[in-house]
């Protein structure tokens, strides 16, 4: 995988993404799919992949609940890469 993608991943509060849920740019990655990989498809624009991430819910925006959810847990963790305009976030689990 392109090293580049995940020298661009960054361990996040939810408190430094939340002001990018408000202008609707955060998209939720599923932990069962990698992040680099996801952010590498987004920024190459390989719309075949992510349509198919979509209807696979892989991939897509929160949740009201889960807006909630993490509104009421501001320091909960998460891994972030910017690919303008979007914010691809990827919940960490603190297990």
């Amino acid at each position: 995988m392109n090293e580049t993608y995940q020298k661009q991943i960054f361990k996040s509060p939810w408190s430094d993404i939340k002001e990018h849920s408000l202008r609707d740019g955060v998209i939720l990655v599923s932990n069962q799919l990698s992040l680099e990989v996801a952010a590498k498809a987004v920024v190459e624009n390989n719309t075949e992949t992510v349509n198919s991430w979509i209807e696979s819910q892989l991939i897509g925006k929160p949740t009201p609940e889960q807006l909630e959810e993490w509104n009421n847990n501001v320091s909960k963790p998460f891994l972030l890469f910017i690919a303008q305009p979007y914010v691809l976030i990827q919940e960490l689990d603190l297990q």
